[in-house]
């Protein structure tokens, strides 16, 4: 007699695996769903009201409980059922703070050198704000508490991890924002390992990989999960063996030792960084949406090894995993995770679940004159891992207005087996190679945490990280980090629109800002086209090279071109990070982007190739992605020519402004930026005018 407690998603995988088992006498669900009625009998119980949970398992002798969510797990059901001599499946109250408080985990970690994010727990805005000036933007900002997995915010700058702070500690996440952990961000690729745990032993089950963002591509804003995968291309062997050895075998010792044993399933979200995997959160049961695709891969008795770990048996237990991919594919209600109809109709299901290897789990449905229901998820399992596994639209159920979303594009992840070699590129996410990777492989990069619901760059993104801390080319003695995202989705450039207006620079499918601990020294900067008037220097300029015409073109990879570009760097930044960039590379270069870009060839009057400038266009203006030109021509100030140039082309398009990247104050190479008046910069401020004192190098040799 075994009963189950949830009435979602994952409670239909549970109790659909569970109702094969030929152990099981009867199965009862709380309070459930109208799927889980088609494995087990449901009852109308809270999962939080102990006193009835007790009084039903009497009164139907059941005998063994699986408790599925944490709000039960960390109030401590499982101590009162075994209180009351009902054997459970879940941890204890004690061991499940591992999951109810990210301060305790984080703690855990530390006294038993499990690898993770450098932290620090604070129940104070003047702590909070202490501890992020000495850390530096970017930040994780975390309610310590359950919040439903809205309580991280991702902080790129140290003004919005501070409002991220207040706003937790004045009750945004109500109790469980009373204290926060703020920890570094760490940049990688996301990772999910599952085990069975029976106080002491550790049993690896199979691999999976969630997908929380709406939108296709890893776009739009954060959800509980719009699918997932298993197994996941980013776990080798290796990598879950380095997870269990370095990460979940020592916080399971360590919670036996402080008198706290954990028995249950341990769900540890990792990043893959470059160096090794490391911890972002422990979950004390199985996850949402990984579930739906480990159950349907386990060829072994689901629940003789969930009484195995309870019963401290697991040491000689072997689980049978299917080499078949699952997928699974959350269909919800259409406008969701924002505002969205309740209580439509669903139509299809009965169609859907008829095809070959398709299975539907349901999640906040009820049955009455109709089938109705919140969200629900089609489970498709396919062999091999070579084609799409996602099921066709026509498989998908529907509402009569047909009101209902999904996502189709999981497979990627799939089909390209283990690429996860983003790890060896993590020092490398401003240049070429990590953005070739990225989209060679047809995948966008993972992201350590998503960007909030509403937050200004949504709906165009897919990635935000930072990259490894290292010396800075410009200015001697200085550390070098930046943040960086992704441009991916149909909005990419109304999303770059913004990040170009709030400071960031466009790089291949990549924006980045600086954000370098201790330093503010590069700031965006800008040109007043219309009030632009050139200098005495500058009209020099425009003399020297009264014979070099600009055209505007395509931004397609020229032979021509790129032999320029190889006697350009060659000459100009020999010793640079695109100093060994071959022939692809240059074409990534040129080619690669999310947003309107085109090139500038300038040619001397002999026709001669003299420089070429890859520019963008956006809302405001335009934006100089990189110029290179003759050497031989460095006299003639060829870079400030093409500046000069591109003024001019932005007049004749009515743009109002010219983007020339970053000027670093205290710099040199970076100062003849400071000549085309009026310039503005952006800082705490917003877009100011560079003071005239400021800047003061002549244009010449540029």
């Amino acid at each position: 007699e075994c009963s189950g407690r949830g009435f979602g998603r994952r409670e239909h995988a549970l109790c659909w695996q569970l109702a094969a088992s030929p152990l099981l006498g009867a199965l009862w669900c709380a309070p459930g769903n109208a799927g889980i009625e088609n494995e087990a009998t449901c009852v109308a119980l809270d999962p939080m009201n102990f006193d009835g949970l007790v009084s039903f398992c009497r009164e139907e002798a059941i005998d063994f409980v699986v408790v599925g969510p944490e709000a039960p797990l960390c109030a401590g059901l499982v101590d009162r059922l075994e209180a009351d001599g009902i054997a459970a499946f879940g941890p204890r109250a004690a061991a499940a703070r591992i999951e109810g408080s990210k301060g305790f985990m984080k703690d855990l970690c530390a006294r038993y050198g499990v690898p993770t994010a450098a932290y620090r727990r604070v129940a104070s805005l003047a702590e909070a704000e202490a501890f992020i000036a000495e850390q530096g933007a970017p930040v994780v900002v975390k309610a310590d508490g359950l919040a439903a997995g809205k309580g991280v915010v991702l902080a790129a700058t140290e003004d919005e991890a501070l409002n991220a702070a207040r706003d937790a500690l004045d009750g945004a996440f109500g109790k469980a924002g009373a204290e926060l952990v703020i920890e570094e961000m760490l940049v990688g690729e996301e990772a999910s390992y599952f085990a069975l745990i029976d106080g002491e032993t550790v049993l690896p089950l199979e691999t999976a990989q969630d997908h929380k963002a709406v939108g296709e591509g890893d776009t739009g804003p954060n959800t509980g999960g719009m699918g997932a995968y298993s197994p996941a291309p980013a776990m080798t062997p290796a990598l879950c063996e380095e997870a269990r050895e370095r990460i979940v075998e020592p916080l399971v010792r360590g919670l036996a030792e402080d008198g706290t044993p954990y028995t249950g399933v341990f769900y540890a979200g990792l990043m893959l960084t470059a160096d090794g995997p490391k911890l972002l959160e422990v979950n004390a049961r199985f996850g949402d949406p990984e579930c739906q695709v480990l159950v349907p891969r386990l060829k072994s008795d689901l629940l003789a090894a969930l009484m195995a770990a309870h019963d401290g048996e697991l040491k000689d237990f072997d689980l049978r995993w299917s080499d078949e991919v699952a997928l699974c594919v959350v269909l919800a209600t259409k406008g969701y995770p924002g505002a969205y109809e309740k209580g439509s109709t669903i139509r299809g299901i009965d169609a859907a679940e008829a095809l070959r290897d398709v299975t539907v789990f349901h999640a906040g449905t009820a049955r009455g004159d109709a089938w109705h229901r919140r969200r629900r998820r089609a489970r498709a399992r396919r062999h091999g891992a070579g084609h799409d596994a996602s099921p066709p639209p026509r498989a998908w159920p529907t509402t009569p207005s047909g009101g209902s979303t999904g996502r189709k594009d999981f497979a990627a992840g799939i089909s390209a087996g283990a690429r996860s070699e983003l790890n060896r590129l993590l020092g490398e996410l401003r240049h070429r190679p990590i953005i070739e990777r990225m989209t060679s492989e047809n995948r966008p990069l993972e992201r350590q945490a998503p960007a909030r619901a509403g937050a200004p760059f949504g709906g165009g993104l897919s990635f935000l990280g930072v990259t490894p801390l290292r010396r800075c080319p410009y200015l001697p003695g200085r550390r070098e980090r930046s943040i960086v995202t992704a441009l991916a989705g149909p909005r990419a450039d109304l999303a770059y629109d913004e990040m170009l207006r709030g400071g960031f620079r466009r790089s291949h499918l990549a924006a980045y800002r600086p954000a370098c601990p201790g330093c503010r020294a590069c700031v965006s900067a800008r040109v007043c086209v219309n009030a632009f008037t050139p200098s005495r220097s500058l009209r020099r300029v425009i003399a020297r090279n009264a014979g070099v015409t600009m055209s505007v073109m395509p931004a397609l990879a020229r032979p021509d071109h790129h032999a320029l570009f190889q006697r350009y760097l060659a000459a100009r930044h020999p010793d640079g990070t695109m100093a060994s960039m071959g022939r692809e590379g240059y074409g990534a270069l040129v080619e690669e982007s999310a947003v309107e870009t085109r090139l500038a060839e300038f040619r001397s009057s002999g026709g001669r190739l003299y420089g070429v400038c890859v520019f963008d266009i956006v809302a405001d203006g335009l934006s100089a992605v990189y110029s290179f030109y003759e050497p031989l021509r460095v006299k003639d100030s060829p870079g400030s020519y093409m500046i000069l140039s591109l003024l001019g082309d932005a007049r004749e398009r009515a743009l109002p402004y010219l983007y020339l990247g970053y000027w670093i104050d205290g710099c040199d190479k970076m100062d003849y930026k400071a000549r085309f008046r009026p310039l503005e910069v952006h800082g705490a401020d917003g877009w100011t005018i560079l003071d005239a004192r400021e800047g003061g190098q002549d244009v010449s040799n540029h």
